[in-house]
Order: structure tokens, then C-alpha cells, then sequence
């Protein structure tokens, strides 16, 4: 049911009405932070997690608008699975300290055996380029100084980085760093 549910996601832009996109992404979205409560999440996270469902999310990532911001929210709701996993077994007893994280970044075979980091780590300079675009009107601030709007895709790649930075995998903060992200978010 999942896979033909993602296949909204690869038919071209002329054929599907930005409402079914945005009915799917929220399905799935759904799916993944309720897994645990639909019974066999782990047959569930092995499919969030297989190469067929992050080429369809990843690949089609930036085809269009719409479709970025439907799958972005959908690669959102995947990071939040796996930050919530990751404080969960660092931390059995339920306490958020969000300080003790700090020291647990991710490196080595842990790091290069998911599938979702590699993805994620080779977007990067992806999103930096989508959030560097100036394709919106300027807006006058408060402080007089005209300013470029992020606009909804945008923020939801701002979250994705947010997400990114609190897994805490070296790969994917190094690659954040290289492609100055800091710098494009930063109001000048």
C-alpha cells in the first residue's frame, strides 16, 4: 500500500493536482510518526529506510515547488523518527537533555550504513542552492532594510537543516558547514 502510495510522488507535475500530493505527503507523514502505535513498526522503518522509498523521496526532491515541499515535509517527519530513536536508546529513562546529546555524534560504520545520511548528506548542497535563491519580491523590514522572504518551501528546508544539525552525524555536519548553510540563513 505504501509503495503505490509513493508513486504519486514520481508521475510528472502536469498529471497530479497539488492536493493529492499534499494528501499523500500527509498520509505518510502520519504513518511515520504513528508506526509504533500501527503495529510491526519495524516493518514499517524498514521500509521508510529501503532504497526504493528514499530514491522516490530524495530523487524527486527538487523537481518542482510543490512536490519539494510535500516530500520535504516527509523527509522531516523521517528525521524526527530518528532523532526520537536515537534519544530513546541514549536515554532509557525518558529524561530530554538535550546537553548529553551533544557529546553522542554519529561517526564511522554507524554513520555509513544509513542509507537516509547518505542521502541526506549528498542534498545538501541542494537545499544550501534552493535556500540561496532569490526568486521572491524583497521585503521592508522593520530596521528599513529590504529583505529576501524565505516563503513556506524554503522554511520546511530551514527545519530539514534544524533536523539535520540535531541528529548530530559528523558526515552530514560537515557537509552543512561546506556549503556555508550558516551564512545563506543569516540576515544581513
Amino acid at each position: 500500500m505504501l509503495a503505490k502510495l509513493m508513486d504519486i510522488f514520481t508521475v510528472s507535475n502536469e498529471q497530479i493536482d497539488d492536493e493529492i500530493l499534499g494528501n499523500a505527503s500527509y498520509v505518510v507523514c502520519e504513518i511515520i510518526s504513528k508506526r509504533s502505535s500501527l503495529g510491526e513498526s519495524a516493518k514499517f522503518e524498514n521500509y521508510f529506510l529501503s532504497k526504493d522509498f528514499l530514491d522516490i523521496v530524495f530523487n524527486n526532491l527538487f523537481r518542482h515547488n510543490s512536490l519539494t515541499s510535500h516530500l520535504t515535509s516527509i523527509i522531516n517527519a523521517l528525521l524526527q523518527m530518528f532523532i526520537q530513536s536515537k534519544n530513546a536508546s541514549k536515554n532509557p529513562s525518558g529524561d530530554n537533555d538535550e546537553s548529553e546529546n551533544a557529546d553522542n555524534v554519529i561517526t564511522g560504520s554507524e554513520a555509513d550504513d544509513n542509507l537516509l545520511y547518505d542521502y541526506l548528506t549528498s542534498k545538501i548542497g541542494e537545499i544550501a542552492e534552493f535556500l540561496q535563491e532569490n526568486k521572491n519580491a524583497e521585503l521592508n523590514t522593520t530596521y528599513g532594510k529590504p529583505q529576501k522572504p524565505f516563503g513556506t518551501v524554503r522554511l520546511k528546508l530551514v527545519e530539514t537543516i534544524l533536523y539535520a544539525i540535531k541528529l548530530n552525524v559528523n558526515k552530514i555536519s560537515i557537509e552543512i558547514s561546506l556549503k556555508n548553510i550558516f551564512k545563506i540563513l543569516m540576515v544581513r
